[in-house]
């Protein structure tokens, strides 16, 4: 069995895998549930199943639409250099308008998140809020560990080692994100590494450098003052033990949103979405879906 319908299978839930074309560009996305439309948005180029926790709760009060963003998993491959405005969030505002056609939530996980951040601040699409969680857009701060994923001169040393496309290293990119390495699960790698090994896909460090300038992000992915023109509520979730994008460094500029409310969880990292999906949960009960209890 395919790995894709094996982590379905363990989501058991009634997921439809479908692709459509967008430009002559492939998206791959999973699609279940019935309500009103939450479109969840995956950090870098990770895959629709970064959702294999939440999927079948989301499903139980939304229809869910859950898509491999381009240069992820099975939708269209993106090569070094990539602009993330043009390649990733004007397809999928394309996406939306074409297969959705109607107003929607947005749930995004760190640059799904910017990529959220940025279509609500180009007004295309109709949205009723946005869900962020542990964001990019806020800051233009990198961890110190990628600092040499930043310099041009030591990338293609970095590929020699790290970059690696091996199991061994997509593995270790993965687990250095969990707060617990116990909650790391295989069917997860496994289906990371179906969609890294394929040809054409860029190790998620690559990804990651083509989002950076020398010392920091570029300067698309800090919205700064450009958040005061977000008018719709933004929910926000993050976990305090973040080393990817710490709390501190977004707490500024989360203040420019007009509506804003922010749940901080004290012993969660960047993942906590997977690694602590019963209070993630509960946050949504208590925000999204007030008349509902779990």
């Amino acid at each position: 069995m395919d790995i894709e319908k094996k982590l379905c299978k363990y989501i058991n839930a009634d997921i439809k895998l479908k692709d459509i074309f967008i430009d002559g560009k492939k998206i791959h996305y999973a699609v279940c549930g019935k309500g009103p439309v939450l479109l969840c948005l995956h950090g870098i180029n990770i895959g629709w199943g970064a959702w294999y926790k939440n999927i079948k709760f989301l499903s139980k009060y939304f229809t869910v639409y859950a898509i491999d963003m381009p240069g992820a998993g099975k939708s269209q491959k993106l090569s070094m250099g990539f602009d993330p405005e043009k390649e990733i969030v004007f397809i999928i505002e394309k996406f939306i308008n074409k297969v959705i056609c109607e107003k929607i939530s947005i749930l995004g996980h760190s640059f799904g998140g910017w990529v959220s951040l940025s279509l609500a601040l180009r007004k295309k699409i109709k949205i009723e809020r946005l869900i962020l969680l542990d964001s990019l857009g806020f800051s233009n701060k990198i961890p110190l560990k990628h600092y040499p994923l930043s310099v041009p001169a030591l990338f293609p040393l970095l590929k020699k080692g790290p970059i690696k496309k091996e199991k061994v290293s997509i593995n270790n990119f993965i687990i250095s994100a969990y707060q617990d390495k116990k909650n790391v699960d295989s069917i997860f790698l496994d289906y990371l590494w179906n969609n890294f090994s394929r040809t054409g896909i860029l190790h998620p460090l690559e990804f990651m450098h083509n989002l950076l300038d020398i010392g920091r992000l570029k300067s698309i992915l800090d919205f700064g003052i450009l958040l005061e023109d977000i008018e719709i509520p933004v929910n926000i979730f993050w976990g305090k033990k973040d080393n990817f994008i710490p709390f501190n460094w977004a707490v500024e500029k989360i203040g420019k949103l007009r509506h804003n409310n922010i749940k901080l969880l004290p012993n969660d990292g960047h993942l906590l979405f997977i690694e602590n999906k019963k209070d993630f949960h509960q946050f949504l009960l208590d925000y999204i879906i007030p008349s509902k209890t779990i």
